[in-house]
């Protein structure tokens, strides 16, 4: 089960969850770091307060005001989110859907924080640990790249050899 935190991955959590509670099966959380997202998504995800002091100062001084790439032709970045910070990220994102599905009553939970290409990481731990279903949000805090070449959840459902359910 993908989350990223978003409004779409509480929504498919809580129905892999229900359905995990009826049929007494694992769910696997997995998390791949967010470097695409903008330090208000990462803010926006977290509980930016209860973050360990030294990442609350690394999201706080990460500007979302975009920085001048010259090798860009005068286009625009955003600044490099710390590796510390997306992991402390992630590991809140992951901890707020363990409380969900216990209390939901989901006995078996167990996570994968992973790097690189979102669906491909998906793919590869859903193959791993021989998922029966894929359930993930149709959107989470994807970038305007996925516009142009798709999205997570519309690879994931092209390319898995299990069942995957989307939720709006």
């Amino acid at each position: 089960m993908p989350t990223d935190g978003s409004d779409h991955a509480r929504k498919a959590l809580a129905l892999a969850c229900g359905l995990a509670e009826k049929y007494d099966a694992r769910v696997v959380l997995v998390h791949v770091l967010l470097r695409d997202a903008a330090p208000d998504d990462l803010r926006a995800v977290s509980n930016v307060k209860r973050l360990p002091q030294a990442v609350q100062r690394e999201l706080e001084r990460v500007e979302d005001v975009p920085l001048a790439a010259a090798s860009l032709g005068g286009g625009y970045v955003a600044p490099p989110i710390p590796t510390s910070v997306l992991e402390a990220v992630g590991a809140q994102i992951f901890d707020t859907a363990k409380r969900s599905a216990k209390r939901i009553g989901v006995k078996k939970v167990s996570v994968h924080l992973a790097e690189g290409d979102p669906a491909d990481r998906i793919l590869e731990c859903a193959k791993r640990e021989k998922a029966d279903m894929i359930v993930m949000g149709k959107r989470g805090l994807g970038s305007l790249k996925e516009l142009f070449i798709g999205s997570v959840s519309h690879k994931v459902g092209n390319l898995a050899t299990c069942p995957c359910m989307t939720v709006k």
